[in-house]
């Protein structure tokens, strides 16, 4: 039991609903959509310390579409980009990646998929790691760097 600010006892708070870090998913909508569920298993794990908050969308991209990004991404704590093989020419990822490097969001390039060459955002930078998904990479990371 904790003490509330009248006194009283307030029931204790799990560990987990007050560290959970949320993170947005940024993927290209098209073609590796299905690498988000994985991302979501991953943070219902026992041990896992973040939370999927939000991810891409399939919208057209606009000014309007681009402030409501923006919105989203200022909601979470560090951007997931899962990679694929074109995730250079996905306009969606480029724009949610440039938006979460302009706010200093933390972000991390997760190669999502083993037996193909996965490409990077074209607006990444030169000393950005590509780090490869295992068990638990993605964890590690959100606890590592936050």
């Amino acid at each position: 039991m904790e003490f509330d600010e009248t006194g009283g006892t307030a029931p204790a708070l799990n560990q987990t609903q007050v560290a959970l870090i949320r993170v947005f998913a940024s993927f290209d909508i098209d073609r590796d959509k299905d690498l988000v569920p994985r991302l979501v298993d991953e943070g219902r794990t026992r041990g896992a310390r973040f939370t999927v908050f939000d991810c891409s969308s399939h919208e057209a991209p606009s000014e309007e579409v681009l402030e409501r990004l923006r919105a989203r991404i200022s909601h979470v704590d560090a951007v997931v980009v899962l990679c694929g093989e074109y995730t250079h020419r996905a306009p969606n990822v480029n724009a949610e990646l440039r938006i979460a490097q302009e706010m200093g969001k933390r972000y991390y390039l997760i190669a999502g998929r083993r037996n193909i060459d996965c490409s990077r955002p074209a607006v990444s930078r030169m000393a950005d790691k590509l780090y490869q998904w295992k068990n638990g990479t993605i964890n590690e990371l959100v606890i590592r760097f936050h």
